[in-house]
C-alpha cells in the first residue's frame, strides 16, 4: 500500500483524499487475512469505550505495511500495533478531564515533568488532534485507559 500512497502523492492528489482513501476505505495491511482478529480487537475497544467500530482505526505501519518515517516494514512479531480512536465525544471527554485536573494547564502536578516544555509539547500534540497520555500522571481515568490497553496488548502480543 505504501507504493500506492507515494504514487498518489507524486500525482499531487490532495492529502485529504489520500488519507480518506487509505484510512477510511482500505483494509489494514496487518489484518487483510485476519478479519476475525481485527474484529475481536476493535470490538473489545468499542465495548470498553461505548464507541461504534467505525471510530476505531488501525494506523501507522500496521495499516499501510511500512513506516514512512522510519523506512521500515511492519513485522508482526516486533512492531507495535497503533490504534487511533477517532471520536469527538471521547476527545472532548478527555480534554475536559485534563483541563479540570490541571486547572487549564496552570497546575502541572499531573504532568510527568513539571516544566513549560512538557505542557507546550502536550498542547502542541493536542492541537493536532493527538491525545498523548504519556505526558500525564495521577489521573485515574487516564490510568484506567492505559491499563485497558496494556491488558489488551498483553492478550494479543502474539
Amino acid at each position: 500500500m505504501t507504493q500506492k500512497i507515494v504514487k498518489d502523492i507524486e500525482s499531487n492528489n490532495e492529502p485529504y483524499e489520500i488519507a480518506n482513501k487509505y484510512y477510511n476505505l482500505a483494509t489494514s495491511d496487518i489484518f487483510k487475512y485476519e478479519l476475525d482478529l481485527e474484529y475481536e480487537i476493535k470490538y473489545r475497544i468499542s465495548q470498553q469505550f461505548s464507541l461504534p467500530l467505525s471510530s476505531i482505526k488501525v494506523v501507522g505501519s500496521a495499516h499501510i505495511g511500512s513506516s514512512s518515517f522510519k523506512k521500515t516494514v511492519f513485522i508482526k512479531s516486533k512492531s507495535d500495533l497503533d490504534i487511533a480512536i477517532v471520536d469527538a465525544g471521547q476527545f472532548n471527554y478527555y480534554l475536559n478531564l485534563v483541563l479540570l485536573k490541571t486547572g487549564n494547564y496552570s497546575n502541572q502536578l499531573n504532568f510527568y515533568n513539571k516544566d513549560e516544555k512538557t505542557v507546550k509539547n502536550f498542547r502542541y500534540r493536542l492541537s493536532r488532534g493527538i491525545f498523548d497520555f504519556s505526558y500525564l500522571k495521577n489521573i485515574d481515568e487516564i490510568d484506567e485507559f492505559d491499563e485497558f490497553f496494556i491488558s489488551l496488548s498483553n492478550d494479543y502480543v502474539k
